[in-house]
């Protein structure tokens, strides 16, 4: 097995930073193919640590100029995003409000609705409880009818009595006029 250098290891880190990968000491052992973790990981630290400092150095050197134009890059990066944000909240507000306005009509609506509803079954309580009391003058008028008939049937029962009896009556008339008739000829 050929000995990992320091340079291998700083090939293999530019190689994963190009695809947009962390140098880890695996990929970098994968992408070598070879070395120790220990030795891979010295040299990695090493370069990493130099990069740092390097970076460290480039910042502390930054000109008071370059820190106030940082700054003012930020400002004005700041003042954007913040028009930017409440542009999309004035936005957001303003939907909400024409939700909140629609809702309120379909709320209205709503009771509206609800109060018709309420009115109605309303007049329809009264309207039966109308129906209900003429419902009971009915029954009473059935009943005191009903009474009727049969006050009409108990006399017309007499009155077929009556009638059995005038028969009766008239039968006997007749047949003591033939037996006065019958008298009267001899």
């Amino acid at each position: 097995m050929a000995k990992v250098t320091k340079n291998d290891v700083q090939n293999a880190i530019n190689s994963l930073r190009v695809d947009g990968k962390a140098p880890t000491n695996k990929a970098i052992r994968e992408i070598i193919g070879s070395g120790s973790n220990s030795t891979i990981n010295k040299y990695r630290k090493e370069i990493l640590d130099n990069e740092t400092s390097e970076v460290v150095k480039k910042v502390n050197t930054l000109q008071d100029d370059e820190v106030r134009k940082l700054g003012d890059l930020f400002a004005q990066l700041l003042v954007n995003r913040t028009d930017e944000l409440g542009r999309e909240y004035q936005h957001r507000v303003e939907i909400s409000d024409k939700q909140n306005e629609e809702l309120s009509k379909q709320l209205d609506n709503a009771q509206r609705k609800i109060d018709k509803l309420r009115q109605e079954k309303q007049e329809l309580q009264d309207s039966s409880k109308i129906l209900v009391n003429d419902v009971t003058k009915l029954e009473q008028q059935v009943i005191e009818q009903n009474e009727e008939i049969k006050q009409l049937y108990q006399k017309v029962g007499k009155v077929e009595i009556l009638e059995e009896q005038l028969k009766l009556l008239q039968q006997q008339l007749n047949q003591s006029r033939a037996e006065l008739v019958a008298v009267m000829k001899k």
